[in-house]
This record gives structure tokens, sequence and C-alpha cells, in this order.
């Protein structure tokens, strides 16, 4: 386990009797590990990108586990697990050419063979491929290169010896020698990190495990019809933590060690300076303890200031749950550091419609958008160019996060309010959310939650008069 979620999650995996290898030596002195174990992982946890979320891959079995624990001790967890496994070999069969890009159908898919591969096959023929990129939508990408996954080292076609960054130099040169040893015949190797605390038995029989795989997944292509699956990779589970599941990891981190206020979620901004005022804070939080629920409110409101406070533009981050994200950039009209709330406004672009609304665009026309820290929801208001009030769209969405400097972000979780004039307020999209519970992205409760709070909604919309009480109602809580 890496990343700024290793603390708590080691804490869950610990409670439930998962063992944890290759500990950080903050973790063997929090936990009083006696006894450390080093052995290759059958599951990596480690932060996403931007640290909103974390990644888990392993072996298929093993991360359905993990990712089971995990379900049962956080709430509205999102998760997106990429198809087909990485690494997983294929008999396949072309089946197609798009673009110049061959199509392959691999059973459970079609995936794309890469360019410069695809001009070596025909229409028809039967090829094995290999996953480079799985999809969480569409495609993967494939290779005809196979790629086989050992505890210590990763086989690939070609001549090349590569070692990953956490092997030191003593090591390598140790595995290099190792290297000189082994009759790889045309495969290169990837040393993996575990490599780094492995002994030569050890990487000896690695090495057997790997030739045998070899040699079934080249008789399996001889008696196998296509498509069929030859050799099962490793499994790809994005879990996305909205800030009701960071705040459950505060408080299991805090079991550990001291935590301050909102301390995942802070972790997880891209603003260096914030990093040492946390460490500043869980400092003062372990001096202190009683301060903590003091100094809860302050932090939000400072943190804002540090992102957004010399700012004039604002971007609102909009991930989709499926693939890629919306980006709404305004200028800043206003921002109410008590209530954390900031107004934002843009000029429309454009032609066409309003989604959801079906009111026509036209020139002049402006958005108002307003967004509160830590609510599930960002209220647009439309404008024609004369100010005439035209409609109000409700995006529901987890709790609004700061991402970094100039930036806020949430997940679209696919189910909209909308109000105009004429037609009153309706509920839009319920089905994109049913099929998110059908894909097991979110759990059924969740979707129970979301729907409520847009019903809510939907009848302050239908009773609250002028958009000002609307805002008042749903932002500041007046009546």
């Amino acid at each position: 386990v890496r990343g700024i979620y290793t603390t708590a999650i080691t804490k869950i995996l610990r409670d439930e009797g998962i063992g944890i290898t290759q500990p950080t030596e903050p973790i063997i002195e929090r936990f009083k590990i006696k006894n450390p174990i080093f052995l290759p992982p059958s599951v990596t946890i480690k932060d996403r990108d931007d640290k909103k979320g974390i990644v888990i891959i392993g072996e298929p079995k093993a991360t359905d586990k993990i990712v089971s624990i995990l379900e049962s001790k956080l709430s509205h967890l999102i998760l997106k697990e990429f198809k087909p496994n990485l690494y997983s070999i294929y008999k396949g069969r072309v089946v197609d050419f798009k673009n110049n890009t061959a199509l392959v159908d691999i059973g459970e898919i079609k995936g794309r063979l890469l360019p410069e591969h695809s001009i070596r096959v025909r229409p028809g023929e039967e090829v094995l491929v290999c996953v480079l990129k799985p999809s969480l939508k569409g495609e993967p990408l494939l290779s005809l290169n196979p790629v086989i996954t050992g505890k210590y080292m990763r086989f690939t076609k070609g001549a090349r010896i590569s070692f990953s960054k956490f092997i030191d130099m003593k090591k390598r040169e140790e595995l290099l020698e190792i290297t000189s040893l082994l009759k790889i015949n045309g495969w290169g190797i990837r040393w993996r990190s575990s490599a780094n605390y492995a002994d030569i038995e050890s990487i000896l029989s690695d090495y057997e495990s790997i030739k045998k795989s070899i040699k079934e997944i080249k008789e399996s292509m001889n008696k196998l019809d296509a498509p069929s699956l030859l050799y099962e990779g490793e499994k790809i589970v994005e879990v996305v933590l909205p800030l009701e599941s960071k705040e459950k990891l505060d408080e299991i981190r805090r079991y550990v060690v001291p935590t301050a206020p909102h301390h995942h979620h802070i972790k997880s901004i891209v603003h260096r300076k914030l990093q040492g005022v946390i460490e500043f804070v869980e400092y003062t939080v372990e001096k202190s303890p009683t301060i903590l629920n003091n100094i809860s409110s302050l932090c939000l409101s400072f943190f804002l200031k540090e992102i957004l406070g010399r700012k004039k533009s604002v971007e609102i981050i909009q991930e989709n749950v499926d693939k890629g994200e919306i980006i709404i950039r305004g200028t800043i009209q206003e921002i109410d550091y008590d209530k954390n709330i900031v107004v934002v406004k843009r000029s429309i672009k454009g032609r066409g419609v309003y989604d959801g609304l079906g009111i026509k665009k036209e020139i002049g026309d402006y958005a108002v958008t307003y967004v509160q820290l830590y609510r599930p929801y960002i209220l647009h208001a439309y404008y024609s160019s004369s100010s005439m009030l035209k409609g109000i769209y409700i995006n529901i969405n987890t709790p609004v996060e700061m991402h970094s400097e100039g930036r806020l972000w949430c997940v679209d979780l696919k189910v909209d309010v909308v109000c105009t004039y004429n037609r009153g307020a309706k509920i839009i999209d319920m089905n994109e959310l049913n099929e998110l519970v059908k894909k097991g992205t979110i759990s059924e409760a969740f979707s129970h939650k979301v729907l409520s709070l847009a019903e809510h909604l939907k009848e302050i919309l239908d009773s609250a008069e002028g958009i000002d009480k609307i805002v008042d109602i749903i932002f500041k809580n007046k009546k």
C-alpha cells in the first residue's frame, strides 16, 4: 500500500486479517510491526494520479476481495473496473479494420490492435494478442507481443532489460548477473520492485514458473478455437473516494495517529504550501487533542482562500464516471468564506438548445453558477442578455472538493434536476443512474440517496419563488 491513504487503508486491511507486505518505515513504526515481511504482493494499492482515489491492481480474486472489504467499510465508493485484465493473452480473430487499425474479437469484447501491428494481419486471421491497455468504456488496446508477469519479473518480447525505479543500484548489478544466466531466447525482462527483496532461489523459481506459463500458452494457442482466453492478467480497479469516504478514512486514521480535520481531502489537493500546513495542524492536534473540533471549520476557509483567494477565475472539474471530464470555466463573482460558497459567471457560447432545459441558446446568454464546498450539487442559473432568468439546472454530484490552485472537483452522478418557468421542475437521466448500479459502479444504497436528494431539490424548485430564495434554501439553509 502506497500513497496518502496508506495508514487508514493499512488499518482496515490488518483489522480484516489481510497481511501487508513491503511496508514503509512510517507504517512499521505506526503499527509496531516487529517482523515486517517483504514478499511479492498479491495486490498493490496506490494513489490515483490526482490523489482523489486509489488504484488497486493484482491477482483477480485477491483484488476482488480487497474491493469488497473497502466497500464494506467505506460509504459512497465509485468503482471503475477496467476490462479486460492487464496483460491477459487471448487467441483472437481479426474481424474488421477501422482507420487502418485492426479490430480483434477476443470473446468478451473487441479490441484495437496497435497501428504498427495492424499492418501485419488480415481479416479473418487468428492471432495471439495481449492486452496492453484495458478500457473503462470502449475498445482496449492490444498488441501482438505477449507479456508474461511473474512475482519478480515480467517477460516481454525483445531483448531489452529494464528495472523498476524502486530497485537500488547494488541490487540492479546483482539482477544483471542473474539475467545473463537465464535462457530467455528473444525475450526481454522488466524487473519488478519486488525483486529488490528477492534471493536468487526465489528468482529462479519465478523464472521456471514463467517458462511453464509460456509453454502452456503455446499449447493452448494450438488447441483452442478463437476467441479464447489463454492467460489471465492482472485486474485493475480504480476506486474514487468521494468526501464521505475521505472523512471515514480520517476517522480510521485517527485510531493510529493524530489526524487533522479533513486530512485526506487536504492531502489530495495539489498545493505544496497546504501540505506543510496540514503537517503543522497535525502536530498541534497531537499536542492538544481538544483543539480538533475548534479548528475544523477554520481549516476549510483557510484552504479555500489559499486556492481561490487571489484568483479572478475558477475551473470546476466534473469527472465523468465512465470516462473523461467536463471543465466549467468562469469568472469569480463572489466568495463567501463563512459558508464556503463560490459564485461564478460565464458567457454561453455556441448555438442550439440547453441540454435538459430544451430552451434555445441566444446571443448574449450567460450563466451564474453556485458552488459550495462539500455540497453534493451545483446550481446553474441561465439568463438572457437582458438578465431574464431562462432556466435552472442542478447537477447532482459527489460533494464538491478543492482540487488544486484555481480548481474545484466533483464526480457527476448522472442525475440532474431542471426547471423552467413554463414547465416546472423535473428529474432527468435517472436511467443513467440505474445503469451505474447495474454495472456495479455505485451501490444501490448510494443510488437511493442520490434519488432522494433529487426529489428534495425538485420540491424546492417547485415551491420556492425566485432564484435568490432557491439559493438561500439549498446553499444557506434559510427557509
